[in-house]
């Protein structure tokens, strides 16, 4: 007996087929996608990896490549940069013990929650172009930007917060492959949002702001022509959730609809974490 249980335990050593407890493909297997004479076919693949403490799954994306060109480096090592900003560097097995199928989730902006959200501040910040009301130093108009209730509540650090999270939508490094109309309209509200935040925290380097003259309203001929779409492509089904903004019923919902349908960030501690509270919850969109 004790000789067949060391042969079972050579015999799963030696699998290539093995999966770690927490890996999305099988250790010893090709990945998908992935190009083993090029480490550089891996970089924007997307991973996922358990941490104990805090007990939680984290999501995040493999940026840069370093291969062994240095005395205590004996293989290529893969940074990923997480969700939180947190960075850390794998080797292609750990890698490859946490990678996510490519293309698991395609990033596709148009006819998403998020588009109708980013057409509404495209519109607020084309408005104000006009009237000559685009400022970053006016609280009331950066709040509604920003998506603040209440312009009492932001601060610097929500905004900065913000202008990350949607950065990573609307960067055009992000945008690539999208629908033109896409494309041009996230440039558009990126630039602005920069120049915006910048402004207003004073920064040494603060982006160029907006051209009134480059603002056309999503829907019209000129904007298509700014874009270079055509109109059936400025005409897609729209997504079957609606923006926030239009999802609160009026009158009184007993259930608690006819609230707020977006997040409140004040509601979070200077740290970004939630306080101990019930009233936590409301830091969250419906």
């Amino acid at each position: 007996p004790e000789a067949e249980e060391e042969d079972r335990n050579s015999e799963e050593e030696e699998d290539p087929t093995r999966t770690d407890a927490n890996a999305l493909v099988p250790i010893g297997r090709p990945i998908d996608g992935c190009d083993e004479e090029d480490p550089q076919s891996l970089v924007g693949r997307r991973i996922m990896k358990y941490f104990p403490n805090p007990g939680a799954w984290f999501g995040g994306e493999v940026t840069a490549v370093h291969p062994p060109d240095l005395p205590d480096q004996r293989e290529t090592l893969y940074t990923v940069i997480f969700e939180d900003d947190d960075s850390e560097d794998f080797t292609l097995a750990e890698l490859q013990a946490i990678l996510r199928p490519p293309d698991v989730h395609p990033r596709q902006l148009l006819g998403s929650t998020d588009w109708g959200l980013f057409k509404k501040q495209y519109a607020t910040i084309g408005s104000a172009l006009n009237d000559g009301s685009f400022s970053g130093t006016a609280r009331p108009f950066l709040a509604k930007v920003f998506r603040f209730q209440r312009p009492e509540t932001m601060t610097a650090k929500k905004m900065e917060q913000r202008l990350k999270a949607w950065s990573k939508k609307l960067h055009p490094d992000k945008t690539v492959g999208e629908a033109p109309q896409v494309r041009y309209l996230a440039g558009f509200l990126y630039q602005a949002l920069r120049h915006l935040f910048e402004t207003y925290t004073a920064a040494a380097s603060i982006t160029d702001r907006p051209d009134p003259t480059e603002y056309a309203e999503y829907g019209t001929a000129a904007f298509a022509d700014a874009a270079g779409a055509n109109d059936e492509e400025l005409s897609p089904p729209e997504p079957l959730t609606p923006a926030p903004d239009d999802q609160a019923p009026t009158g009184d919902d007993p259930a608690g609809g006819d609230g707020p349908m977006l997040g409140d960030p004040s509601v979070r501690l200077d740290s970004g974490a939630l306080p101990k509270e019930v009233g936590c919850i409301r830091a969250f969109d419906i």
